[in-house]
């Protein structure tokens, strides 16, 4: 399988060359200098223009930033051949599966979420969404089949539910990290660590993990329409406990915890506890 990624010199870009297995991969980068480089790094074949590159492929990876997918999207659906297969793999799904949808119908489109980073090990068991064009659903087979092929646990969803859920298992855990970063960091630092506990310890380390991934990206990403809702959701959420505890209200705390207690299994809980654990020692 020829597959040409666009945009492969970024860190994405580069996580492809290394990780698809039983492929022949050509990049292609605005920067033409980086573009050979990273290259002959990776031991794939750089493409001079887009054009190029669009004719070499089989398979079509756009792998650009966030706010540029749909307007790349955009900018080379009229010079995309006919019988070539193409897919973006942004981590919000609306936009790009809009300007997917105006494709013609010679080209097989799909919208595509490997949810996770360029730190990853490989694809084995990993988790990759596979996002259908509406009334095109029948063109993501080749997608699910392909990266099923490479490893990974594929998924099918559509565009709306994946952006909704990822406000909540995205979104939400980053902007907590951020939040938690920004109490903290304003404390003297031999302090926190003299009277840190296992709990502290845990939030303190997800969230200077949050810190040092590209800030622009998340800014991008709490953009989807979907974040408010789920941020104010959290506030009014917080209130409550707020008022709970300002008021001393036992009963109803207890009451409330209770119930999120009950949404759980015990297995859930012990083995929540158990990884828990693991990772603080």
């Amino acid at each position: 399988m020829r597959v040409g990624i666009v945009g492969g010199y970024g860190k994405m870009g580069q996580w492809f060359c290394r990780n698809l297995s039983d492929c022949d991969i050509a990049i292609y980068g605005r920067d033409s200098t980086k573009t050979r480089q990273c290259a002959q790094k990776l031991g794939v074949r750089p493409m001079e223009d887009i054009k190029s590159l669009l004719d070499y492929a089989e398979m079509i990876i756009v792998s650009v930033p966030l706010s540029e997918t749909a307007s790349m999207l955009e900018r080379i659906k009229d010079f995309v051949p006919a019988g070539k297969k193409i897919c973006d793999i942004a981590s919000l799904k609306s936009k790009a599966v809009q300007v997917l949808s105006t494709y013609p119908q010679h080209i097989a489109v799909s919208s595509v979420h490997p949810l996770f980073g360029p730190g990853s090990p490989g694809f084995n068991r990993k988790k990759v969404i596979i996002v259908p064009v509406e009334s095109r659903k029948k063109e993501s087979d080749f997608f699910c089949t392909f990266f099923k092929e490479q490893g990974a646990s594929v998924m099918v969803s559509d565009a709306v539910s994946h952006d909704r859920m990822m406000a909540l298992t995205l979104s939400l855990p980053h902007f907590l990290g951020y939040l938690f970063s920004s109490m903290i960091l304003h404390h003297p630092s031999e302090a926190i660590h003299q009277f840190e506990g296992t709990s502290f310890k845990y939030l303190f380390t997800f969230s200077k993990a949050v810190l040092q991934e590209d800030p622009l990206f998340y800014f991008e990403l709490m953009q989807n329409p979907q974040v408010i809702p789920v941020l104010d959701s959290l506030i009014d959420r917080a209130e409550t406990l707020k008022a709970l505890i300002a008021t001393g209200d036992r009963s109803a705390f207890l009451q409330c915890v209770g119930e999120l207690h009950r949404k759980l299994t015990e297995k859930d809980l012990s083995e929540a506890y158990a990884l828990f654990n693991r990772l603080t020692h």
